[in-house]
């Protein structure tokens, strides 16, 4: 059974969401669709707009074809023309090469204006104008590829013996009553006021 494109479409976005915050950085998702990039990725000093594509079809032998453009419609008939993505649009082209399960992360620049790319497969003679950015996740770091690294999961601390609740768990607190301090008749009924007082430890 064909998938959907708009579906294949979300897989793929769904797939850079998890590789990149597992890689470290910060990822947020615009609301809708009508912005030209799928995802603001932060790497702690600065925020990138990244548009995803995918490609599991051959142009040519061991070519991967990418549409690297996006549509726009312009007449009075409402025509799709493939425009090329500007630099003030977006900073990075993240391609998924869905049989090779590699992504290449290509700056804006070096798309220069195409709207589409060949991507040569590793089988292919000749690596392509693209191989420098497989798997080139330290450009959005702004560093080297050696400062991008997967985060590891941490453990909890182990909570000491004898200890009655877990160090990592909230204060507790208690309700309790007091009367007011307005002034009235003696042994006359006064209104309560309550007051949330924390319980320390023992």
């Amino acid at each position: 059974m064909r998938k959907d494109p708009k579906r294949r479409g979300e897989m793929v976005e769904i797939a850079f969401l998890h590789r990149a915050t597992d890689l470290g950085f910060r990822v947020s998702k615009p609301f809708g669709d009508s912005d030209p990039y799928d995802f603001i990725v932060d790497n702690g000093r600065r925020r990138w707009l990244v548009q995803v594509k995918s490609s599991g079809k051959f142009c040519a032998k061991n070519v991967y074809h990418v549409n690297a453009g996006r549509h726009t419609y312009a007449g009075r008939r409402a025509v799709p023309q493939l425009v090329p993505y500007l630099p003030e649009e977006i900073h990075f082209l993240a391609v998924l090469i869905v049989p090779e399960d590699t992504w290449y992360i290509i700056p804006i620049q070096a798309l220069d204006g195409r709207v589409s790319l060949r991507i040569h497969s590793p089988n292919h003679p000749r690596k392509g104008d693209f191989a420098p950015y497989a798997e080139a996740w330290h450009l959005l770091t702004g560093g080297s590829s050696r400062s991008v690294r997967p985060i590891r999961p941490r453990c909890r601390p182990t909570p000491k013996r004898g200890h009655k609740r877990p160090l990592w768990s909230a204060p507790q607190t208690h309700l309790t009553s007091k009367r007011s301090s307005h002034p009235g008749a003696p042994g006359s009924r006064r209104p309560l006021s309550l007051t949330w007082e924390p319980i320390r430890p023992r």
